[in-house]
């Protein structure tokens, strides 16, 4: 059940993140840097489609991407490659299955609690929320690269 209690989130994010776009990009005020780095597990990258997600530590602010096969991303705020300069609790979780469903029909399914189990992923359930990873990370004004290495 904790397994698709994550994939509901990543789902929640996702759609959440597919919407932010549509009212133009408004950035906080304040100093902005860009993000790229690489994701690893076990020195390994991660599978393409993880899901990176950066929380403003104390703000409300997010900046996401999912990787691509060997792991890089760069992280988008509000559908633009600037990033809030500050502190961040970051969240890395693993790509959504291929349910053969719309997104309605996965929000709906994951809302009434019917999403079929999926397998377990092999990146450790702390790490799947910024509020339990234990990952910090400082943006800086200008460029930032922030490589992330996942271990047990």
């Amino acid at each position: 059940m904790q397994c698709s209690v994550n994939i509901l989130k990543s789902l929640v994010i996702a759609f959440f993140l597919s919407t932010l776009g549509c009212g133009g990009s408004g950035l906080p005020e304040g100093e902005t840097g860009t993000v790229t780095g690489t994701v690893t597990f076990k020195n390994t990258p991660v599978p393409e489609g993880t899901v990176i997600v950066f929380m403003m530590d104390g703000g409300g602010h997010m900046a996401t991407d999912t990787t691509d096969a060997a792991g890089k991303y760069e992280l988008l705020m509000r559908n633009a490659p600037q990033v809030l300069a500050g502190s961040y609790n970051v969240g890395v979780t693993p790509p959504l299955p291929d349910l053969g469903l719309t997104d309605e029909e996965i929000m709906e399914r994951g809302m009434a609690g019917t999403l079929p189990e999926q397998p377990k992923s092999d990146i450790p359930e702390r790490y799947q929320s910024a509020e339990t990873s234990g990952l910090t990370f400082e943006v800086k004004a200008g460029e930032n690269t922030i490589d992330i290495a996942l271990t047990e």
